[in-house]
């Protein structure tokens, strides 16, 4: 996404920024928190989950320095479902609702920037909900592993790992140990998974 526009919020809106530097593993955003602003990354990566009635939580996407969150909420005042929380050391800019109004009156290309944002977590939303309907474990973890680098591990448990696929832990070390065998994704404890080919 648009990194350079984080350099370029007007200098009028300064006084309003608030610039957060988070521990990996903060939390940011409650599920049931009310969020009344726009979040811009500027570094690190944060998860946005969704929890579920029996406690679980599902993994939906991460967002990396560049995506913004909150911007669902300049256009509707519903009560935030999701959570987010910090996957790295994250820093950010936090501008009030009011004031990212006020400067999309002003610039359509933060206007442009927001929707493109809009857009990617609506189309990556239905995409997963059709993955989810269709095929196996392995699978879905092959789609989840390949949202990050080659040889990146992503540290990460497995009971973890099998609520984001929606599994369970059976399935998710028959399907971690596929990959294995097929040369294709390598498993550590201490370190996580990481797709290898």
């Amino acid at each position: 996404m648009n990194k350079k526009l984080l350099k370029k919020i007007p200098q009028k809106y300064e006084a309003y920024q608030n610039i957060q530097e988070l521990e990996k593993e903060q939390l940011i955003i409650e599920s049931d928190g009310l969020n009344k602003g726009v979040y811009f990354i500027v570094s690190g990566k944060v998860a946005v989950k969704k929890y579920l009635l029996n406690g679980d939580h599902v993994f939906l996407k991460e967002l990396v320095a560049g995506n913004c969150f909150g911007e669902m909420e300049l256009f509707s005042d519903r009560d935030g479902t999701y959570e987010i929380t910090t996957l790295t050391k994250a820093s950010l800019i936090y501008l009030p609702r009011e004031i990212v109004k006020i400067w999309m009156a002003e610039d359509f290309e933060i206007v442009a920037y927001l929707f493109e944002e809009l857009n990617d977590k609506l189309q990556y939303s239905s995409n997963y909900i059709i993955e989810q309907k269709q095929g196996t474990t392995y699978e879905h973890l092959i789609i989840f592993l390949e949202q990050y680098r080659v040889n990146e591990w992503i540290d990460i448990d497995k009971t973890s790992l099998a609520v984001t696929l929606n599994t369970s832990l059976r399935n998710l070390n028959r399907a971690i140990l596929k990959g294995k065998n097929e040369g294709k994704l390598e498993w550590q404890k201490g370190k996580g998974i990481r797709i290898i080919s």
